[in-house]
């Protein structure tokens, strides 16, 4: 029962451990928001597959003497 009990205590603090690392070391690197989640570089992306995290905007893809595509693929499409 003993090492039992000493088993649980060590899960709990390996998964506290875990959570510290989180929200106080990722959070203070580039590219990690304050809660230590990754921030999606919307401009990679278009309308087509543009993550929750961004907005999805119609652009369309080829645009020419005034006329344009019907699409929503273009550049610009997925920003924050």
């Amino acid at each position: 029962m003993k090492k039992f009990l000493i088993g649980i205590v060590a899960v709990f603090f390996v998964v506290v451990m875990a959570g510290i690392v989180k929200f106080n070391i990722l959070a203070g690197m580039d590219g990690y928001d304050v809660d230590g989640n990754r921030i999606e570089n919307c401009e990679n992306y278009r309308y087509s597959n543009c993550p929750k995290s961004c907005v999805s905007i119609c652009v369309p893809s080829v645009c020419e003497n005034g006329l344009c595509t019907s699409d929503c693929d273009g550049v610009g499409s997925c920003r924050r």
